[in-house]
């Protein structure tokens, strides 16, 4: 068993256990963030290194790297991506509202009824029917 199938499932596992253990460490969102970048390209660098893709030329490798952390993100650490996205309030990565300022239209609070007609005791009171 090599490094690479170790991996995987342990990357797995901290992508799992990771978001349970930000929400109650009590640090700030963006330290947070901070860590779990750095376990991010941690388990991206140590995938690239344990396959043997790094060859020294510098541009080379830092785009095997990009490309790891991307897959890593996609991949185990989806679970930790998500979180990340929904718990850091970064406006360069979400988009602002389109009017922020928008029209809202007043919701009545009661419908108004029609006023209720009582049934008739009887059907002497009501018109013949065509064709009787």
């Amino acid at each position: 068993m090599n490094l690479s199938d170790i991996l995987i499932p342990l990357s797995s596992l901290a992508a799992l256990l990771l978001p349970g253990v930000f929400k109650q460490d009590g640090l700030a969102d963006w330290k947070n963030g901070l860590i779990a970048g750095f376990i991010v390209a941690l388990f991206a660098a140590l995938s690239v290194w344990a396959g043997g893709q790094f060859t020294g030329n510098l541009v080379a490798d830092w785009a095997l790297f990009a490309a790891a952390y991307s897959a890593m993100l996609a991949g185990p650490f989806a679970p930790l991506d998500s979180w990340l996205q929904s718990a850091l309030n970064l406006p360069f990565l979400k988009p602002a509202p389109a009017n922020p300022n928008p029209v809202r239209v007043p919701v009545p609070t009661a419908i108004p009824l029609p006023p209720s007609v009582p049934q008739r005791a009887s059907g002497q009171d009501q018109p013949p029917k065509p064709g009787a």
